[in-house]
């Protein structure tokens, strides 16, 4: 807050004057002066004539507050009880987020506003119902000791303030960049052949323009292509063109095409994660602290500015709750207002209604094609919305040829389950429905059913698309669980679970029914239980019962587990009964388990893991490794086989790792899944010099002027990166954060010059002798001045230039001597104003201090 100016303390001095005088009221005492001039002895009762004009009308400049933060003056007149502004649009000018200026500007014009003195905050005054007022549209709270003015307005005529970023990412840095992640299986058994898998996912990107290839060998299939796409995106639009997997509804599925299209986005969108999200806003009349809780834990919280704010909820996770905001108020007090929350990405955001449009040809998957073109023309088209917070649909439709197939769903989000309804229906005779109901986590009792059920048309133009299974028209994966090769089928499936503190008892089923197959179904209990549970052993038993289409099959048993701090120990033992076929068998099923976790071996971290399983007819023996470094993951698997399958050995071998490329630089690393990557480059200091790299506050690695950092990221976000040294010295760099965005494909590069700094001290002398006195000096990252008798100490990098500012002369430059490597103080002896170099001989080595 700046400083009252003299004015104002002379009022303060006479109001507080005034007011004691008045307290005095009946009592009638002398009133010393302690002056060396005057002694004063009368008797005051009332208001003192001299005083008259403190009670009566009078005009101010007051200090206005808004949400408990100063943001100007304005010019009142006033009086006890009432005031009214000078220029009460000036007034609103100066209040962020109103909505509606006109009503609230009308509502401070009136004259003689109550002053609601007795509302203002002192030492005395009750902090929990102090600076609070609720106006029907503006309204005033004038302290008059210290001329501040508050002024508060109806959250009806506030705006919503955006606590996340808002708006879009910014542009990402220019340049080409390339990230290919790269995965290798190789994996066979002593009784049958080797097969292998290549996955090769390549992007190369500048800045929001990318292309896409996703490639894969594998025995028996060839080299194949899962898309070959180029994508543009633009502020809420992605467009796209070449073959690629187009997004379909629940009942439609998914299909590949060789084609164009558009579909809006918020991938884009700095606050994409509140955006999938129900808006939680809240109103504070002061800046708050506002803890966002679930079931009694904390899972965000934040400092909000006053007015309505819609609160970060980015950390909350996904699904439909219930949240309490515990808000505390600036002055101490503290309460709570409950919201109810939903998310689900793939339902359309609040205000954000989702469109995409798709035309092209099919495409589908054969051996030994890269991509399979079919002759099939076709369009898709849909559009979802978030009606209300509770409420959501989304239609699409699809024509293939001469024919057409829509489905339409809905969406009912509540705080104890989610409900999903769909229909499906086609020109063709096509028809179908489903229905998905799942719960939200938020209880000991939960459940996900789902039911559905299609019937493609007789004789339908989708089965005749040419494809060698028309499931690749309604579904994606040709072995989808959802869609029969006859076109028909009906499909249950669920499960329910009931968990106490230490046992779960769930219940899961299916049922399918294909036309032209024999009905399969599964269905029964199972029970979980850790009847003994300590941080370091857990002895569990466990059950289940189940009933299938082939027969029934029963399990009961107890298992001990011991847990480490880096390893792990378990062994189990139990009996297993089936009847299958009409054969009945018992048996004994024992295994036991261990794993074990290390770091800092070879540069990288690990997991090693064995297993043993032992039951009826079956023993195998198996063990598992997998090593992370900085350049790949490696992982291995053997199993071998005793008893009946003694001469099987099976095993598989994995590795996966990342290349990244700039023009000029290629690396390879382990990128664990990120498509964006940033190289982080340091210069001008010791190669040993070591500085802790920053990515929005958080230490995520080191680099070094001999080491460039490369940092894998995730894409479609804004970084914030910053450096800070290691180790003593001061050093001269660049410490404010460089705010990045990077989309798929973007490999930017960061680069900092951090110099030594040096304390230099000498004397400035002019060409005859005399010293330069009181001159400035300027110097890269510093500035200081000579004494009178020319003498002066400033600190700045190594063998670095400074400038001298005179009076009544020119300016002139003196190169300083650069120290020997190491050397943190120099002495520069005396310098000639002009000179480039130190008088005399050079400065002995004695002076330069480490």
């Amino acid at each position: 807050m700046r400083a009252p100016v003299p004015g104002k303390i002379r009022r303060k001095l006479l109001v507080s004057a005034l007011l004691g005088q008045v307290g005095l009221g009946a009592l009638v005492q002398p009133c010393v002066a302690r002056d060396t001039n005057t002694t004063l002895t009368s008797v005051i009762s009332g208001v003192p004539a001299a005083f008259t004009r403190l009670v009566g009308e009078q005009r101010a400049r007051v200090d206005v507050y808004f949400g408990g933060k100063r943001v100007g003056e304005a010019t009142i007149t006033y009086k006890p009880g009432s005031l009214t502004f000078t220029d009460p649009a000036e007034v609103v000018v100066l209040l962020p987020g109103i909505s509606d200026r006109a009503a609230v500007t009308a509502a401070l014009a009136a004259p003689g506003l109550a002053t609601n003195t007795d509302l203002a905050c002192s030492l005395i005054a009750d902090r929990a119902a102090c600076g609070r007022l609720s106006p029907r549209v503006a309204g005033i709270i004038f302290d008059q000791d210290r001329f501040r003015l508050d002024v508060f307005v109806n959250p009806a005529h506030l705006t919503v303030a955006n606590a996340g970023l808002g708006g879009y990412l910014g542009d990402p840095l220019p340049g080409v960049g390339l990230i290919d992640a790269v995965s290798a299986v190789v994996s066979g058994s002593t009784r049958g052949r080797d097969i292998y898998s290549l996955q090769n996912q390549l992007i190369v990107g500048d800045g929001d323009r990318r292309f896409r290839a996703d490639l894969s060998m594998a025995s028996g299939y060839g080299l194949q292509a899962e898309q070959l796409v180029a994508e543009i995106d633009r502020p809420g639009w992605r467009y796209s063109a070449g073959a690629f997997w187009i997004p379909g509804a629940d009942l439609l599925g998914r299909r590949r095409a060789v084609g164009i299209g558009a579909a809006t986005q918020i991938d884009t969108r700095r606050d994409r994660d509140e955006l999938a999200g129900t808006p939680l806003v809240v109103f504070l009349d002061a800046r708050s602290r506002v803890d966002i809780l679930r079931e009694g834990r904390v899972v965000a919280s934040a400092t909000y500015d006053a007015g309505n704010q819609r609160l970060d909820a980015a950390s909350l996770p996904d699904g439909s709750y219930q949240v309490t905001l515990s808000i505390l108020e600036a002055n101490g007090r503290r309460r709570s207002e409950q919201r109810f929350f939903s998310r689900n990405r793939r339902i359309a955001a609040a205000g954000n209604d989702q469109y995409y449009a798709y035309g092209g040809v099919l495409a589908t998957t054969r051996r030994h094609a890269l991509i399979s073109v079919l002759d099939t023309p076709f369009v898709q088209f849909g559009a979802a919305r978030r009606v209300t917070q509770h409420l959501a649909v989304e239609a699409t439709v699809l024509g293939v040829g001469a024919e057409a197939v829509g489905e339409l769903d809905g969406f009912f989000l509540a705080s104890f389950a989610q409900v999903k309804l769909g229909v499906l229906a086609g020109s063709d005779g096509t028809y179908g429905g489903l229905v998905h109901v799942s719960s939200q986590g938020n209880a000991p009792l939960n459940f996900d059913l789902d039911l559905r059920q299609v019937n493609v048309g007789s004789g339908s133009g989708l089965t005749r698309a040419g494809l060698t299974d028309p499931k690749e028209i309604l579904g994606a994966d040709p072995s989808s669980q959802y869609f029969a090769p006859r076109g028909e089928f009906t499909q249950a499936s669920g499960i329910a679970s009931y968990t106490l503190r230490n046992a779960q008892v769930l219940f899961a089923g299916s049922f399918r029914r294909s036309r032209g197959d024999p009905d399969t179904y599964s269905f029964g209990p199972s029970l979980r239980w850790d009847f003994y549970r300590t941080d370091r052993l857990r002895a569990t038993l466990a059950g289940d019962v189940a009933v299938t289409g082939q027969g029934r099959s029963a399990f009961l048993g107890v298992s001990l587990q011991f847990l480490g701090a880096r390893s792990s120990l378990g062994a189990g033992v139990g009996a297993r009964s089936t009847r299958m076929s009409g054969v009945r068998d018992t048996a004994l099923v024992r295994n036991a388990t261990g794993s074990l976790h290390f770091d800092d071996v070879a540069g990288g971290d690990g997991d090693l893991g064995v297993t043993y399983d032992k039951d009826s007819g079956r023993e195998l023996a198996g063990a598992t490794a997998t090593f992370h470094n900085s350049l790949s993951t490696v992982s291995a698997d053997v199993a071998q086989g005793f008893g009946e399958a003694r001469d099987t050995t099976q095993y598989s071998l994995g590795l996966h790792t990342t290349l990244t490329a700039t023009p000029g630089r290629v690396t390879v690393a382990d990128g664990r899944g990120a498509q964006s990557a940033v190289y982080i480059e340091v210069s001008g200091t010791a190669p040993d010099q070591q500085f802790e790299v920053l990515v929005n506050d958080a230490v995520v690695g080191k680099v070094s002027p001999a080491k460039v950092l490369r940092l894998p990221l995730l894409a479609y976000r804004q970084y914030a990166v910053r450096i800070r040294p290691t180790g003593g010295g001061a050093l001269r760099y660049d410490d404010a954060a460089r705010e990045l965005a990077l989309l798929p494909g973007n490999v930017s590069t960061l680069r900092w010059k951090a110099e030594p700094m040096v304390a230099n001290f000498g004397r400035i002398m002019t060409p005859d002798g005399a010293p330069v006195a009181w001159a400035e000096i300027a110097a890269p990252g510093a500035i200081g001045q000579t004494d009178a008798q020319g003498y002066f100490a400033i600190e700045t990098t190594a063998g670095a230039t400074i400038e001298l500012h005179l009076e009544h002369a020119p300016p002139c430059s003196i190169a300083l001597a650069a120290p020997a490597p190491g050397a943190r103080v120099m002495s520069l002896g005396s310098l000639v104003c002009g000179a480039l170099a130190s008088q005399g001989s050079p400065v002995p080595a004695s002076t330069e201090l480490r």
